[in-house]
């Protein structure tokens, strides 16, 4: 009987980009990461100096965006998933505020 399957994309990986060398918030995860054994990644297929991204991430896939009281089809990718992190900040933020804390800071 065929089974049912779920594709996720992601954008995630290493910068190619030469001003996005790993930043020092990133150096040690990034090197354990890649020195822990667990990685599998092919070595010739990234950039192993490069930033890690996305440093948060969410599904972003089978959005419902709406615009204007209109649906608009581009409900997959972080198109979808940069709002959503958006909108966890904001409200951990509310919270926080409202408990008499500070707002959340650097979050990169």
């Amino acid at each position: 009987s065929p089974q049912a399957v779920a594709i996720y994309t992601t954008g995630g990986g290493f910068s190619n980009m030469p001003e996005n060398r790993v930043p020092g918030y990133q150096k040690d995860a990034v090197t354990a990461y890649l020195t822990n054994g667990k990685a599998t990644l092919p070595t010739e297929s990234f950039n192993r100096t490069g930033r890690g991204y996305p440093d948060l991430s969410a599904i972003g896939t089978n959005y419902q965006i709406v615009v204007n009281n209109r649906s608009v089809p581009i409900g997959d990718g972080t198109s979808s998933s940069t709002p959503v992190w958006s909108g966890v900040i904001s409200l951990l933020n509310n919270a926080r505020m409202a408990a008499g804390k500070p707002q959340l800071g650097f979050l990169n």
